[in-house]
């Protein structure tokens, strides 16, 4: 199950920003930024929950608190929906999307804005009313949507986007951020798993290739632009965008094997595709959506720092030396 929170790029400084929220596995949080060509773009957050369920037990046991009945789990994830939007909206406008809304974003995450699907009375089916009308192609290392090629451009780091974005305002694209949530302890957990063997005789180093990596929210982490190309425009457009994350120093892998799951795992709801480490830990879910953090830059008055560390000292400087002088020492 997930929600869809429509909410206003905002900027920040981090002294007001979100408790920390006590995610755990099976929770999973997009960020998607929708673009049509020459139109301002809507930003989305989506939090999606997969309940786990145990043999003989009654309570699901990766809710956010315990005891949580596993016949109360649809309004239970309403609720904490309901309490995040409530703690957001403290930061920026947002609102939780309903019904054609819902379908609306759902339907420009699969063409791009060629197919719009009405919600139906009894929304059941979903999957194969929104892909219905849209002529879907799948070739060895290439996807192509009602014809056109998708391009699919998986950034490696948290990057600056507004630069990015500014340089993309006539073309019609994805970008779309998702982070398969771990708890602390579950994040190292899996963290030790593929690091441990890491510098094995140089622990020093290890340590400090790893110290910084967990924070407070961990999890398997992807990053992707999405592109659907015509014949006409494919390969310019390609050059022209590796050659702008080239000048912006943005390491980035342009898909080609990896091509489906990419694309599979960047589709709202689907959080079992491209399920691939390595951890990845942020600070605040600021440094995840689209937000721009301001980091304050403390001025430093040299003069009057050297001012506040003089030592008072009760010796007479000028008398010490004629002291001195009369005595026919030194100075």
């Amino acid at each position: 199950m997930f929600s869809i929170i429509t909410y206003t790029p905002y900027t920040t400084d981090l002294s007001t920003t979100l408790p920390p929220w006590a995610f755990r596995r099976g929770w999973v949080i997009w960020n998607e930024h929708q673009h049509v060509a020459d139109v301002p773009a809507q930003d989305y957050l989506i939090i999606g929950w997969n309940p786990f369920y145990a043999a003989g037990k009654t309570s699901v046991e990766n809710a956010l608190h315990p005891g949580v009945s596993i016949h109360e789990t649809v309004d239970y994830f309403e609720k904490e929906v309901q309490a995040f939007l409530e703690e957001f909206q403290k930061i920026t406008a947002a609102r939780v999307l309903e019904y054609q809304e819902i379908m609306d974003v759902l339907s420009f995450s699969l063409s791009m804005g060629e197919d719009r699907q009405e919600l139906p009375d009894c929304p059941l089916y979903m999957d194969a009313l929104l892909s219905q009308d849209i002529d879907f192609e799948f070739g060895g290392n290439d996807i192509f949507i009602n014809g056109k090629r998708v391009c699919a451009v998986s950034m490696l780091i948290p990057y600056e986007l507004d630069e990015i974005y500014s340089r993309l305002e006539h073309m019609t694209y994805r970008h779309t951020r998702r982070l398969l949530l771990f708890n602390e302890k579950e994040a190292k957990r899996d963290f030790l798993r593929y690091t441990g063997r890491w510098f094995p005789t140089r622990s020093v180093l290890r340590r400090m290739a790893t110290e910084d990596i967990i924070s407070v929210y961990n999890g398997y982490y992807t990053d992707t632009f999405l592109f659907h190309l015509d014949q006409a425009n494919d390969e310019p457009f390609r050059a022209f965008f590796t050659d702008m994350l080239d000048r912006e120093c943005v390491p980035y892998i342009v898909e080609e094997f990896n091509l489906k799951k990419v694309f599979w795992g960047s589709l709202p709801g689907l959080y079992l595709a491209n399920a691939d480490p390595t951890v990845i830990g942020f600070q605040d879910l600021s440094e995840f959506l689209h937000a721009h953090i301001e980091v304050k830059k403390e001025t430093e008055d040299i003069l009057e720092k050297a001012q506040n560390s003089l030592v008072e000292v009760s010796v007479d400087v000028n008398e010490y030396i004629e002291d001195r002088g009369h005595e026919g020492g030194e100075v």
